[in-house]
């Protein structure tokens, strides 16, 4: 499906990764084990998504105890049965870092959207053979669904499929209007928004409301491939 329908994906994945980003801040220096990360991007990312509606003061008060709590939650999810297996105790750097990464979401969205409510999470409904799923962060008024990403890397044409899916979701069902797809990585600090139909254009060549229609029909219709 995706190299049928969006032919241009890699030009402008490879493009974002050029000139396309802008940067909001300078990488972070790591000083964890790399098969730690994921467990510390998803800790920041909880305790970001735990204090985020409280006031700056508040949060502030809270976070160092909100990223401990990460780490516990995080594991669970990511190793599930084999936490007890799999599963460490952070170091303190490693909670230096995990506290680094959610200062800078919320520093972020503070900066970018300070007035606009943001929806930690938000759900889409399913589709034929795609469940449904729930996304990483959508500020209404502003109308930008984010996808974090953590890794020490540069954007992937997975990560701009995954906002396509979520985007053409939406569409289906006639969710909250989506006027642009942003990838924020706050490990490398740097993030992309792109208005959804310029997004479309230069992945398919076709306006948005074109391409979610066909994806939606070819999730209901079962066809999927690489």
């Amino acid at each position: 499906m995706w190299k049928v329908l969006t032919p241009a994906m890699e030009d402008y994945v490879r493009r974002i990764n050029m000139d396309g980003y802008q940067r909001e801040w300078p990488p972070l220096p790591a000083q964890s084990q790399p098969s730690h990360r994921g467990v510390i991007n998803e800790a920041a990312f909880l305790a970001f998504s735990n204090v985020a509606a409280l006031s700056r003061e508040e949060a502030g008060g809270k976070l160092r105890e909100a990223v401990e709590a990460g780490f516990v939650d995080a594991q669970r999810y990511i190793y599930g049965d084999l936490v007890e297996e799999l599963g460490f105790k952070p170091t303190k750097s490693e909670l230096r870092e995990g506290l680094a990464l959610s200062i800078r979401l919320l520093n972020f969205f503070e900066s970018r959207h300070g007035n606009k409510k943001i929806v930690i999470s938000p759900q889409f409904q399913g589709s034929g053979i795609i469940s449904s799923c729930r996304g990483d962060i959508y500020v209404e008024g502003a109308g930008i669904l984010y996808e974090i990403k953590g890794g020490d890397r540069s954007f992937r044409s997975v990560d701009v499929r995954q906002l396509s899916v979520y985007a053409a979701l939406n569409f289906g069902a006639n969710g909250p209007v989506i006027k642009k797809l942003g990838l924020l990585n706050p490990r490398r600090g740097t993030f992309v928004v792109s208005d959804v139909d310029d997004f479309a254009m230069e992945i398919s060549g076709q306006s948005a409301s074109s391409l979610f229609q066909i994806m939606i029909e070819c999730f209901s219709g079962s066809f999927v491939s690489d």
